[in-house]
């Protein structure tokens, strides 16, 4: 899938509709950063501005994961996959239903993904009541949306999450530090399998 960069000014002009107070030759430095990619912009921008973080220091962390080895798919660049990196680590460590469900959603058609699966998982995954699960998948979306992780059609209450993002996150099994290759494998098929499970599932009642 090819990934079409920003043009300069369009990159200018879609940050500064992000990050206003932001100064233009510091948004170049994020621009350079990131090589233009209007996915990576967006989802960087959506972090900085969740976090209240500066993007000086927002380039800082960044940077820190240059120790991720360039491997693996080559069907995005590589500076997407460290903004991505940033965004699944945070949603790991404060929203971690949040990051299941992207998961589950690397494995759907990235259209129409319609938000009653969301709600039916959580029931499944938790112990909640169904008023809770109402809140919990409110408040899920409204993690995910804040970051741009997913675009969310209000009148068909479906969501849609890009391919690239998609792939991203079935590879990120093989990211993870101390495991061995077999191992992540085994978390592999045994997530997809779940998730089949979770889809058949849905189709009974469809």
């Amino acid at each position: 899938m090819e990934v079409t960069p920003f043009t300069q000014q369009e990159a200018i002009e879609f940050l500064k509709g992000q990050l206003p107070e932001q100064e233009e030759r510091q948004l170049q430095l994020l621009i350079d950063q990131l090589h233009s990619y209007p996915l990576a912009l967006g989802i960087a921008a959506a972090y900085m501005v969740e976090d209240e973080m500066s993007l000086q220091d927002f380039l800082q962390e960044l940077n820190q994961e240059d120790f991720i080895q360039q491997e693996g798919s080559e069907r995005y660049p590589f500076s997407m996959k460290k903004v991505w990196r940033l965004a699944f680590r945070k949603l790991n460590t404060h929203h971690p239903f949040a990051l299941k469900w992207l998961q589950v959603c690397s494995y759907l058609s990235p259209e129409g993904i319609p938000l009653d699966w969301m709600r039916a998982w959580l029931q499944e995954k938790s112990e909640l009541s169904v008023g809770q699960v109402l809140e919990a998948t409110r408040t899920l979306l409204k993690v995910l949306k804040s970051y741009t992780l997913v675009r969310y059609d209000s009148r068909s209450k479906h969501l849609s999450v890009h391919r690239l993002l998609q792939e991203a996150l079935r590879f990120l099994p093989k990211l993870q530090k101390k495991v061995t290759q077999q191992k992540e494998e085994g978390i592999q098929e045994s997530f997809a399998q779940q998730t089949y499970k979770f889809l058949l599932e849905r189709k009974q009642y469809h």
